[in-house]
């Protein structure tokens, strides 16, 4: 039975997943809704078990944000979280991976997504990225 109620958005994302077994794997952000997502990875997680995965929102090695959640299913190719209670700062950027991606260029200055590369990129804050 589905339990999810949003709907999901392609979405991605490199991602370090932190659990109990794996400090700092790395994964790939597959989709994504308001309640969750779904990550490509082989790191050792459990269902229940709660995770941390940091996903990277801007272009230094330190702009990281923490998406707290839960592991809610396992995959052979990944695992689906449902997100523990987010800050202000992680429900934007979650806001944000769920615009359509021209939508998200078109608002500079906000938070928003680049594709200057062609990819999905995240970047918050002011112009340069930084408050």
């Amino acid at each position: 039975m589905e339990h999810r109620l949003d709907p999901r958005q392609s979405a991605w994302a490199f991602v370090n997943v932190y659990c109990r077994a794996d400090a700092g794997v790395t994964g790939l952000m597959y989709n994504i809704s308001g309640e969750g997502m779904f990550v490509l990875s082989k790191a050792r997680v459990r269902r229940c078990e709660c995770v941390d995965i940091l996903v990277r929102v801007g272009t230094d090695a330190e702009d990281w944000l923490c998406l707290p959640a839960m592991v809610v299913h396992r995959a052979s190719s990944g695992f689906g979280v449902m997100f523990r209670p987010l800050d202000e700062p992680a429900r934007k950027v979650v806001e944000q991976l769920l615009r359509p991606p021209l939508e998200a260029l078109e608002a500079p200055g906000e938070a928003g997504l680049s594709n200057e590369t062609g990819q999905r990129r995240l970047a918050i804050g002011g112009e340069n990225g930084r408050d």
